[in-house]
């Protein structure tokens, strides 16, 4: 029992509480104005509050003097301090604690419960809260040992038995060092020098609802010693909120011997006052038409946090509360933290961060901690580039670290240290090879200005490649040497020299940061004590979790800005406004996580136990945190002394489902206005009770509501706009801006117009695009550029003019495109007839076929590996299939006996093979013959096919190479009739052994060929000249014809807005060409036997 006059005050209101802890601090004053006062608050931040709060009053009447606000770990020090023969022991740090019970897991024989999954990190993490929970709710020592004889007669509890011999073996490694619990049994027994420590005869304890069952002893024992008043928040009738700190009320009342004395609430005519009321008792009262308290229902979460930025804003300018005095509490703070710190920042609200702010956060610690992984990772390339593409990263001028993806992709590189080295190696090679094939062999469709400028890349790609070069095998060797120490003081110190060579700390301007770092390192570094070798695993793990839980502070409380904190880290303290996000399943109330090592049902057995041991000690049930979390809401509305804003995300755009509210506003709103309310009538209550302060935010209602609530000029003018969409000149003068006009004239073309125009892809009456006319339009055609322009126009522009290149993730490959099986044929084949080179060759069987395997194992199985990243079994399996069918086919396949030399791969150089349109024009024509073959007055074209000749001539898109290549061979052997040329497509398909089939064009047709191929480039010619680039799509019913485009994203034509331009007429007409057009090029099949 505690000393008389002990008392327990309660009210449903914060103030109330307040007002009387400052009414009974002045009492102890008035009789001893210097008598220290001590004051437990139930929080860091309540501490911090009370003291801003409390000591302008008391300082005002002179007696603010010798009064202190503590939290528990400070009291617990404060009389620890007075033992007079303290024990020096290091502090078991969180790293040293994780360490240890990693060593005992690594340890455990098979036969234990644990030996399956202990090489499991979470394991660690949940044997170390296990523990925690275990020392924090009294059960050590004599606890400990009435629990393990209780479990030694019941052979059914493997489990508890093995944790419990985990926990002892702990308890035995930790003994050398100091932990918090036991700083707590210290001034346990020292609690009766409380007087004594402090020179305070009174023990305050203000703002608590629940205790650890060590918490709960020390202050029992300081109140067997010392007079003590408590003061607590407590609904006046409701115990539906209640219920969970009716433990706490009881242990007051019961154990302490306290008597309540309840302090009536002033409640004023605001509809806060109605709602807090309504919470409290449950009465019903008369509604205000104040803003007092706002509920707010948004799609999304992001879009909830725009209204809370537009609700602080609207606080601020119009209720004249200043940002400090605005508190943003946040339950489900994982969700919400980032988003509304992201919103804050954008919209220039100044705000304070409880938690402050987690160091993994900076982009300096985030580059540091992907660089120390790279190992782990085996070398990816996506976390190699990650780094060394940083804006931290020391290594390289940001010019050079921006190719460095390019680059890598380019390579090919995927992962392995190796790899990196011998793939940078090839590339480099590959590179200096095209910058010197450059001038004497330009690609095929580019000019020369294009030329140069692949030039000047070139030479940029080579010398940052050889940077990528130099960082990446120093950067290994430092993380290789990192990897083999077995000393954790020599692998800290390693990797601090290697941070420090390479991330620059300093890049986020936070002069903490390298102190944080500094003390997460040493903290490693202590655990050389232990003697456990170091690891580098381990090491990770160590630093990841530090740089997790580390935190530097961000901004000052009551200073300016906006509180946002975590709600159990601000309970109790008052705001002028507070702000509740998340109010919705799953948020607020957080969902249900029962501790994987002990259910509740396990936890309420040893409870039991517990119970009829001394009743001390005990363990918390996870089924009570509903409980909680009702409480936490009533104990929240109550801190807002002016102003409640409560919201919830109604929309989940991940499933694109409605989110239910949280039941806990449910009951709030029943009680409020005293009747049942529906669950899906809740996001429209507003309406229905004609409530303005309660609303629904539609998907498209990105304006504010109310022009006070407009966070910037641009928020205040889109509520302007919407507001006089009847009015137009009320908004004329938004449109001086040319940027506007520009928008305003890009969205009449999208959405109410069939007209082609810029945002359509038609640039013909743009000014810049006629000026730079020439630039893009072409004088050289090759297949591919036909084929590329009029299978889609959009996709030419992006490739060609804009040259938008999409680079892909290299990665290992399973199975593979019937394009890159047809490559592997083309290279195989090419290969082949270089190294045989004449009839006599070829037909040497034995040569043939030995010179077939050799090229395909040799040239094949490099394309596979090298270029494509197959697997070793898949890479077998393709040429095993390869061989077969070139083997089994190969008189299909090989020139005809008339025909004695060849060349494989023959480029027709720009300008060498003329085209004269019907307009008088002249183009040329390009491109790059598989094979052609020679006889003595014949030649004959083939091109490489790979699928289905019944498939191939149903794409006329596909058929340009044959007339280009028959009218270019022309030029090439102008002394060989046009009725001997001919030119194919070998259109081979190697699953199943199909035979190969050769269809083709004759020079006999030699004057036709060259009409319809001039008709096709006069077309090309056209459009290019009027900026026709409109994309070549039905629309979003017929999208899987843009199935392998690269350019989705950025096309009009995907989106269902695009039906309307289908019925303009210069897109028909472009529409009408392609099907009159889309014959064959007169392709004959061959008949072979």
């Amino acid at each position: 029992m505690t000393e008389v006059n002990s008392r327990l005050f309660v009210s449903a209101c914060w103030d109330r509480l307040e007002q009387e802890l400052v009414s009974v601090i002045e009492q102890e004053k008035t009789r001893d104005i210097l008598a220290p006062v001590v004051v437990l608050a139930g929080s860091k931040i309540l501490a911090q509050n009370l003291e801003l709060n409390i000591y302008p009053e008391l300082s005002h009447k002179g007696i603010g003097i010798n009064v202190r606000f503590l939290v528990f770990p400070q009291l617990a020090q404060a009389l620890e301090l007075t033992n007079p023969f303290p024990e020096f022991k290091p502090i078991a740090s969180d790293s040293l604690k994780w360490l240890m019970v990693k060593n005992l897991l690594k340890s455990l024989p098979p036969e234990n419960y644990f030996s399956r999954v202990k090489d499991y990190n979470g394991l660690c993490e949940t044997i170390i809260n296990e523990y925690k929970d275990f020392k924090d709710g009294l059960i050590m020592g004599e606890e400990m040992k009435l629990l393990a004889e209780a479990l030694a007669k019941d052979n059914t509890e493997p489990k508890q038995k093995a944790l419990f011999e985990l926990f002892k073996s702990l308890d035995q490694r930790l003994r050398d060092y100091e932990q918090e619990w036991e700083q707590y049994l210290r001034a346990i027994d020292l609690a009766e020098r409380f007087s004594k420590v402090f020179g305070a005869s009174h023990f305050l304890v203000y703002g608590f609802y629940d205790f650890t069952a060590i918490q709960r002893k020390l202050v029992s024992g300081i109140a067997r010693h010392t007079r003590m008043t408590a003061f607590m928040l407590k609904p006046e009738k409701e115990d539906w909120f209640f219920e969970y700190a009716r433990r706490v009320f009881e242990f007051y009342k019961n154990s302490l011997g306290l008597k309540p004395e309840y302090l009536k609430p002033e409640f004023t005519k605001t509809n806060l006052s109605v709602f807090k009321k309504a919470l409290s008792t449950g009465e019903k009262t008369q509604l205000q038409s104040d803003q007092s308290v706002c509920i707010i229902f948004a799609p999304g979460i992001d879009r909830e946090v725009l209204e809370i930025c537009r609700e602080i804003m609207r606080l601020v300018k119009k209720e004249g509360l200043k940002f400090d005095e605005i508190g943003v509490l946040v339950r489900d703070y994982e969700s919400y933290s980032r988003a509304l710190q992201e919103a804050f920042e954008i919209y220039g609200i100044p705000y304070f961060l409880a938690n402050g702010k987690a160091i993994l956060e900076f982009s300096a610690i985030r580059t540091a901690m992907k660089l120390l992984s790279i190992p782990e990772e085996n070398y990816s390339r996506q976390d190699v580039i990650s780094v060394v593409s940083s804006q931290c990263f020391k290594g390289a001028t940001s010019e050079l670290a921006g190719l460095f993806d390019v680059i890598s992709r380019e390579a090919f590189i995927v992962n392995g240290k190796d790899e990196w080295e011998k793939r940078l190696d090839e590339y480099i090679s590959s590179l200096k090879a095209s910058l010197k094939s450059e001038e004497r062999e330009p690609d095929e469709d580019e000019d020369k200005e294009q030329s140069k400028r692949r030039k000047g890349l070139i030479e940029k790609k080579i010398q940052a490649s050889q940077k990528l070069q130099v960082i990446t095998k120093d950067l290994f060797q430092s993380l290789e040497r990192i990897k083999s120490e077995t000393s954790w003081k020599e692998m800290v110190e390693l990797a601090e020299n290697l941070l420090g060579k390479y991330v620059d700390l300093d890049f986020d301007q936070e002069p903490e940061l390298r102190e944080s770092l500094k003390g997460i390192f040493d903290e490693i570094e202590e655990l050389e004590k232990t003697k456990i070798p170091a690891d580098y695993g381990i090491f990770l793990v160590l630093i990841e979790r530090a740089f997790g839980a580390q935190t530097v502070p961000h901004g000052k409380f009551r200073q300016g800005g906006v509180c946002l904190s975590e709600l159990m880290l601000a309970r109790g303290v008052r705001f002028k406004a507070v702000i509740l996000p998340g109010l919705c399943e799953g948020s607020f109330p957080l969902p249900i996580q029962e501790k994987p090592l002990f259910s509740d049902e396990e936890r309420e057995r040893i409870n039991q136990l517990l119970e009829k041991h001394n009743g001390k000690a005990y363990l918390s049930l996870k089924r009570q945190q509903p409980l909680e979390e009702r409480f936490l809401f009533f104990l929240a509305c109550q801190q807002a002394d002016k102003f409640l804003v409560l919201s919830a995300p109604w929309l989940s755009f991940e499933n694109n489902q409605e989110k239910p509210a949280s039941f806990i506003l449910y009951y709030a709103l029943e009680k409020l206005f005293s009747e049942d309310i529906e669950l899906d009538r809740i996001y429209e209550i507003g309406k229905e009770k004609k409530q303005s302060w309660i609303r629904k935010v539609s998907i498209s209602e990105f304006f504010p509501d109310k022009s006070e609530r407009a966070l910037n000029k641009d928020d205040w003018e889109n509520k302007e706009i919407a507001k006089s969409q009847d009015n137009l000149d009320a908004i004329r003068h938004l449109l001086k801006e040319p940027s506007i006009i520009r928008l305003c004239e890009l969205a009449q073309e999208r959405w109410l117009s069939k007209e082609l125009g810029s945002f359509s892809g038609f640039f013909g009456a743009d000014e810049f695009y006629k000026k730079n006319l020439d630039r893009v339009l072409p004088e050289t055609f090759s297949p591919h550029k036909l084929e590329s322009y009029f299978s889609c126009p959009f996709r030419y522009l992006m490739e060609r003019i804009l040259e938008v290149s999409e680079l892909g993730e290299p990665a290992r490959r399973w199975d593979f495109e019937r394009h890159e099986q047809g490559t592997l044929l083309h290279t195989i084949l090419h290969k082949l007839f270089c190294e045989l080179k004449n009839q006599t060759d070829l037909r040497d069987r034995e040569k043939f076929f030995n010179t077939l395997k050799e090229v395909i194992f040799r040239d094949g199985k490099k394309y596979l590996l090298e270029e494509l990243l197959a697997p070793e079994l898949i890479t077998d399996l393709e040429l095993d299939e390869a061989e077969a069918f070139l083997a089994y086919w190969h008189q299909d396949i090989i020139p005809s006996e008339e025909f004695n030399k060849w060349q494989t791969e023959l480029w027709i150089k720009e300008k060498t093979a003329e085209l004269e349109l019907d307009t008088g024009e002249k183009v040329y024509l390009s491109g790059k013959i598989d094979r052609l073959a020679k006889g003595k007055d014949a030649l004959e074209i083939t091109d490489y096919k790979f699928g289905s000749a019944d498939d191939l001539s149903k794409k006329p898109l596909q058929q340009f190479q044959l007339p280009i290549y028959l009218l270019s061979a022309l030029n090439l052997a102008p002394v060989i009739s046009p009725e001997k040329i001919r030119a194919r497509f070998l259109v081979m398909d190697t699953k199943g052994l199909q035979k190969p089939e050769s269809i083709g064009v004759s020079g006999i047709m030699l004057d036709e060929l060259r009409a319809k191929l001039g008709e096709w480039i006069k077309r090309m010619r056209e459009g290019i000249k009027q900026g026709f680039f409109v994309p070549n799509s039905e629309g979003k019913k017929k999208y899987s014809k843009c199935t392998y485009c690269a350019y989705p994203a950025l096309c009009f034509g995907t989106s269902g807005d695009w039906a309307q331009k289908l019925k303009n007429n210069r897109l028909k007409e472009y529409k009408e060409f392609l099907e009159d057009n889309t014959h064959k090029f007169s392709l004959e099949k061959e008949k072979n036997d």
